[in-house]
């Protein structure tokens, strides 16, 4: 009897974890590409482009300033050196909105829970699988031994462990999702107000979902958990 149940127990929340394990990995891939073109959007812009503007336009008034005055061609206007243009590139870099700042602590924060997700499923699924090994002696030995272990998942709450594996995967989407609504923000407000939309709706039947068996017991929409 102790063996049927634990077995049962066990393979329930491997096959849950190992589920969770490949959402997370498809997910966290997603999200390092997202984070890959967000990324550029903290650094400030390159001044290569500034430096030459200024190298051009000291040379274009150098050539406009030309008199010819045989023997000599002179000029009115002084020599430029690089102290020039360091002096004037060296100004201090614009700002980075802060729509980029708040974009990127979302991606980010959505990437380490999803992470932080699969490194726990990987440990809890690791200890599940160390349960299940064969347990050497007698039937009775072996019996004890199962029932010690069942005693040291509850006292140690190894299913709190498993129950946050989905717990930090679902913030890890929430925060997605936000992030996802700052970029189009930032892009198109047409855009933006068609996926808000969706957005909400989505986190509406999320949130009715999980709030509702709480109001009332009778309704079916329990997680395993």
């Amino acid at each position: 009897l102790v063996k049927s149940y634990s077995d049962e127990r066990v393979e329930r929340w491997k096959g849950e974890i190992e589920n969770y394990l490949v959402f997370a990995g498809l997910f966290s891939a997603i999200l390092t590409a997202f984070n890959v073109e967000c990324f550029s959007l903290l650094q400030p812009p390159t001044t290569h482009a500034d430096n030459m503007s200024v190298v051009l336009r000291h040379i274009s008034l150098q050539l406009s300033s030309f008199s010819n005055n045989p023997p000599f061609i002179n000029s009115s206007q002084p020599p430029f050196s690089v102290s020039d243009i360091v002096s004037t590139t060296t100004t201090a870099p614009p700002a980075v909105p802060f729509s980029a700042v708040l974009l990127n602590i979302l991606l980010f924060s959505s990437l380490m829970f999803s992470l932080c997700s699969a490194f726990i499923g990987v440990l809890v699924l690791q200890w599940l699988r160390t349960f299940s090994s064969e347990l050497p002696g007698t039937s009775r030995l072996t019996a004890w031994l199962r029932q010690n272990r069942l005693n040291n998942f509850d006292e140690w709450h190894v299913e709190h462990f498993v129950r946050v594996v989905p717990l930090t995967l679902q913030i890890s989407l929430l925060l997605f999702l936000a992030g996802i609504l700052i970029l189009l923000w930032t892009l198109n407000s047409v855009v933006f107000a068609i996926v808000c939309a969706l957005a909400v709706g989505l986190t509406s039947v999320f949130g009715g979902t999980t709030i509702l068996p709480l109001l009332r017991p009778t309704c079916p929409y329990l997680s395993p958990e």
